[in-house]
């Protein structure tokens, strides 16, 4: 509230001058110089970045500490302290606005003719002769100068969700390296998360089993003739859900993506839970490796007699018997189970003699 004292002098004052310094612009985001916590000078050091000296040594780096300051003022907008002493403007008779800040927020608020006691950042004067450039300042890429239109816990939940720097950037029409400070401890946050659901245990309707999830998964990717070595593992979590493992591989032409929710406890080793049909087959403890059999070719130069009792015999081919496999039987070596079955020899339909006088004959012995 105004006191009424002072609104009466405005009332009768014929000439007023505004005075301001870096509180007035601080906030809009400009940061000040001499702040405790967040002050310029508690972070950089003033001879080696605001003086001709440190220019002569090193103009790439001033000119950047500038820029980069032109920058802020850029991406901030006028307050309403600067929008109330334009209004005050117009109703007195003369206003003078002097100001201790380099920045052009008084302008752009409506104020006009204001006194710059430090000069401003939009013009530069050279060192020799003072003067200003014949050109103005060019603009600066939009990519950079425009101001975030997400807050840094929007821009990191979204992060957090699955997006990437690169999306968000492109949403807020900025460029990626200004959204890369608040994405990059996230973006390590579901890394790390990732690698934890490595050493989960799968739950099973018989618990969890007993081996982790990427011994699981490197057993089944093997038997399916893929490297787990070629998957990618991710991990992502919306606001108030648990966190979910992404695991994705290509497939010859198919892009292939398996996910589980992840949960730690205290005083037990974590466990995931198939969210997916991708995933459940992957972790399925009866998973039975498909085996291509390879079936005899017959002899073309088989005798008669052995012809004729074919003829007689009800002929089954086709079936294999498969056998339980359980994790981790595929990669056994062919050569662990032992020498491969003998040859089984085929059934032989019996002739009338030898059922009539209890005798056998030699099938392949001729008869007289």
């Amino acid at each position: 509230m105004i006191p009424s004292s002072l609104l009466s002098a405005l009332r009768s004052a014929r000439h007023v001058v505004v005075f301001t310094g870096a509180g007035v612009s601080a906030e809009s985001g400009i940061p000040t110089f001499r702040d405790a916590l967040t002050g310029l000078w508690e972070r950089f050091d003033p001879a080696e970045l605001a003086t001709a000296d440190a220019y002569r040594r090193d103009p790439a780096l001033v000119w950047g500490w500038y820029e980069w300051r032109r920058m802020k003022v850029l991406q901030a907008r006028p307050n309403p302290a600067h929008m109330a002493i334009a209004e005050l403007a117009g109703h007195v008779p003369q206003l003078t606005l002097i100001t201790q800040n380099v920045d052009d927020l008084h302008e752009r608020a409506g104020s006009r003719e204001v006194i710059h006691l430090h000069g401003s950042l939009h013009r530069p004067r050279c060192f020799a002769c003072a003067r200003e450039p014949a050109e103005p300042l060019p603009a600066p890429d939009p990519l950079y100068a425009t101001p975030l239109s997400m807050r840094p816990n929007e821009i990191q939940s979204r992060i957090r969700a699955g997006a990437s720097t690169e999306e968000l950037a492109e949403e807020m029409g900025v460029a990626a390296s200004r959204v890369e400070p608040y994405a990059h401890p996230v973006l390590l946050e579901r890394a790390q998360v990732a690698e934890a659901a490595k050493m989960s245990h799968p739950l099973r309707e018989d618990g969890p089993a007993k081996l982790t999830l990427f011994e699981i998964l490197a057993s089944a990717f093997a038997a399916r003739g893929h490297s787990l070595h070629d998957a990618t593992w991710d991990a992502t979590r919306e606001a108030g859900d648990a966190w979910v493992v992404h695991v994705r591989w290509s497939a010859g032409l198919s892009e292939n993506e398996a996910l589980w929710s992840f949960k730690r406890q205290m005083g037990s080793a974590p466990t995931t839970e198939a969210r997916n049909a991708v995933a459940a087959d992957l972790t399925d403890p009866d998973f039975v490796q498909p085996v291509r059999s390879l079936t005899a070719v017959e002899d073309p130069r088989r005798d008669a007699d052995d012809a004729a009792d074919l003829g007689d015999t009800a002929e089954i081919a086709g079936l294999a018997a498969a056998a339980e496999v359980t994790e981790g039987d595929f990669l056994r070596r062919p050569d662990e189970d032992g020498a491969p079955a003998k040859r089984r020899r085929k059934a032989v339909t019996p002739h009338w003699e030898d059922v009539l006088l209890g005798v056998r004959t030699n099938p392949k012995k001729p008869r007289n």
